[in-house]
């Protein structure tokens, strides 16, 4: 599976705005290998005072193109899932010049936006075309054409040229195939454990079906301990990172403020797993691969794995690519630690790299 592409030009780096973090990564091949060029990461949470409540991550990325010195390098970039439309089409056998065009239009009657507001792009799915006279199956993914423009405008006025468009799991998924994660035959769940939603999504016969967002995150967990604590964001944080999993002692209120924001997310998790198996016949789950910085919580992926009875990991992005091949010097013990955050990113900047 290849990511929709709306540029005949490869971008250089990736970028990925999250709610919390501003990831980006520049990829390279040195004969068959890729290798991490370079690289920049910056928690909103550690630059700009009042976050959450302010947070306006521009004048950061601005920052960041301008210390790399980065200005006009093109740029691929993700938009939200739950701005995207992931629909699968069947059209009878068609010439290939009247395909676009048909579904174009089908997409646009699911989503019910006009025509004209939404960009669409679509493949047809491997092993699924139709004998001569029948049909013919493609996967489409759409969305707005004011958000498409939204995300590009961002990515411009940091001083970058944006050359390609992606929604954030379609990131993912192809950052953990070049990993080795997910093959063809793949039957998996992907949870991006973000700080202001967890999505997640599920991966059938190597290709992304379905994807569901849940307005509940890593950042629950902060806000939890401020509210029945009483304490700032920075010390949340600290007592957000010394939590363990089954393990007692600590402080006991901030283990049931923790507790209980846990308790959503993983409701949020099972919903979207209950309901996925339940209106998918034939679909099942071999594994769940975690990325996002939810996952880097210590024992995280035993929890999630034993909660539902199928294997869980934390996935390396990192697992095919050279770390330090590029310009990333080895005492930089950073960029291992980041890895799981990284993952959007990576899977942006591998278009550079195809």
């Amino acid at each position: 599976m290849k990511l929709p592409q709306l540029s005949l030009f490869k971008p250089l780096i990736g970028i990925d705005l999250g709610h919390r973090t501003i990831k980006g990564v520049i990829l390279k091949k040195k004969g068959r290998k890729v290798v991490l060029d370079r690289y920049f990461f910056a928690d909103l949470a550690e630059v700009l005072p009042g976050f959450p409540k302010s947070r306006d991550p521009s004048k950061v990325l601005l920052a960041m193109q301008e210390i790399l010195k980065l200005a006009g390098v093109r740029a691929s970039t993700a938009i939200p899932d739950d701005q995207v439309f992931n629909f699968e089409i069947s059209l009878p056998q068609m010439p290939k010049s009247e395909v676009g065009q048909a579904i174009q239009f089908e997409a646009a009657n699911q989503a019910r936006i006009s025509e004209t507001e939404l960009a669409v792009d679509f493949w047809e799915e491997a092993g699924k075309g139709g004998e001569k006279g029948g049909m013919v199956r493609y996967r489409a993914f759409a969305a707005r054409t004011e958000q498409l423009a939204e995300a590009a405008d961002r990515i411009r006025g940091a001083g970058f040229k944006p050359e390609s468009i992606e929604s954030v799991m379609l990131a993912n998924i192809e950052s953990l195939r070049h990993a080795g994660y997910i093959g063809d035959k793949s039957q998996c769940a992907v949870i991006d454990l973000g700080d202001s939603e967890t999505v997640t999504a599920f991966v059938r016969d190597g290709v992304l079906h379905y994807c569901r967002s849940e307005k509940t995150g890593s950042g629950a967990l902060n806000e939890s301990l401020c509210n029945r604590m009483g304490i700032s964001f920075d010390e949340s944080d600290r007592k957000k990172l010394e939590y363990r999993f089954n393990e007692e002692g600590g402080d006991p209120v901030a283990r049931e403020a923790l507790e209980s924001a846990y308790l959503r997310i993983f409701k949020a998790i099972k919903d979207s797993i209950e309901g996925y198996l339940e209106n998918s016949p034939g679909a099942r789950l071999e594994s769940i691969l975690l990325v996002g910085g939810g996952s880097s919580a210590a024992g995280i992926a035993d929890v999630i794995g034993g909660f539902f009875g199928i294997p869980a990991l934390v996935a390396n992005p990192f697992k095919n690519i050279e770390i330090y091949g590029g310009r990333v010097p080895p005492t930089d013990g950073r960029v291992a630690r980041l890895a799981s955050q990284l993952t959007t990113a990576i899977g942006l900047a591998l278009r550079g790299v195809e």
